[in-house]
């Protein structure tokens, strides 16, 4: 049984990890899930700016992916768009060194 002084430490903690997870550049993002937002960046960019848009998600998800080994492979499988924009997530993976995006 949970006393409430138990629970209200539980709670802040709960609240404290939330906290330094979202400072910490999000979730715990899955492959699934990052293949999803690299579709949706991909569908919603301007004619002639998806090329853009891919590097955008490499740099923007660069620390998650490192973070959890993701394959960038399967993530671009994931995200249903050709498999061979993996090298596109990889340059922007690479770029997330050196650049941070204005959105």
């Amino acid at each position: 049984m949970v006393n409430s002084q138990s629970a209200g430490f539980i709670r802040s903690f709960i609240e404290i990890h939330l906290i330094t997870e979202k400072l910490n550049g999000g979730f715990n993002l899955g492959v699934q899930e990052l293949g999803r937002i690299l579709c949706e960046m991909y569908n919603k960019a301007p004619h002639g700016k998806q090329v853009a848009k891919i590097h955008l998600f490499g740099v923007k998800y660069a620390d998650i992916i490192r973070k959890n080994n993701y394959s960038v492979k399967d993530i671009v499988a994931a995200s249903g768009i050709n498999i061979s924009y993996a090298t596109e997530v990889s340059k922007g993976i690479n770029l997330s060194e050196y650049v941070v995006p204005k959105e």
